[in-house]
């Protein structure tokens, strides 16, 4: 988090697709061979405030673009709680109108007992054009844990071991031999951005 923006830095690990499936499709992305090798994914959120406002009520909210899509984040509930909107402009499909939703997105902070920081998030994507426009499409539900560094990398190196990702498929979407960059520095380099001077309370979670 810093003074106004909030920044997010993912890497997403896939465990190797079902034998089943790749009988019958053994597409893969990536240099894998499906039902072997997992996959890994980078994702990137850097959200700019356009609007502040000295109203104690919107605390916490933040609005700004990303890319090209409008955005809002609200702290909501006991102040535990982040609802994140991602809003598709109706003239990006040729017409007029209001935003239309295509992304919504709850993260709630807990603790446990002993102490321990839990992170709860569900997404809901929706269509934003066209007769299905309003209707569901995706969900998604990921439970993290607040963990320090050492702890961090030492889970995702057994992850990228235990689902027998290349080299090569490490924070690389399209895979290195598609001539980009890739392996545990490109991963390294893209997660510790989240630190970089200027940002507070940055926290690593798995």
């Amino acid at each position: 988090i810093g003074v106004t923006c909030y920044r997010q830095r993912n890497v997403f690990l896939y465990p190797p697709q079902k034998v089943e499936i790749c009988s019958s499709d053994n597409t893969t992305v990536g240099d894998g061979v499906c039902g072997i090798n997992g996959h890994s994914k980078v994702f990137s959120a850097d959200q700019s405030a356009t609007t502040c406002s000295d109203n104690e009520e919107l605390f916490g909210d933040i609005e700004g673009p990303y890319q090209g899509l409008n955005t809002k984040t609200e702290l909501i509930g006991e102040d535990s709680a982040l609802l994140y909107q991602v809003l598709f402009p109706a003239s990006f499909a040729g017409e007029e109108g209001p935003d239309r939703l295509l992304q919504s997105q709850l993260t709630t902070l807990t603790s446990t007992p002993d102490g321990q920081v839990l992170r709860t998030r569900t997404a809901q994507g929706f269509a934003y054009f066209g007769p299905a426009q309003g209707t569901p499409t995706s969900a998604s539900f990921y439970r993290e844990r607040k963990v320090d560094k050492e702890e961090f990398y030492s889970n995702f190196e057994a992850a990228i071991s235990t689902y027998n990702i290349l080299v090569e498929d490490l924070c690389s979407n399209g895979g290195g031999n598609d001539g980009g960059d890739f392996g545990m520095d490109v991963c390294g380099d893209h997660l510790e951005e989240s630190f970089d001077e200027g940002f507070n309370n940055a926290t690593r979670s798995t």
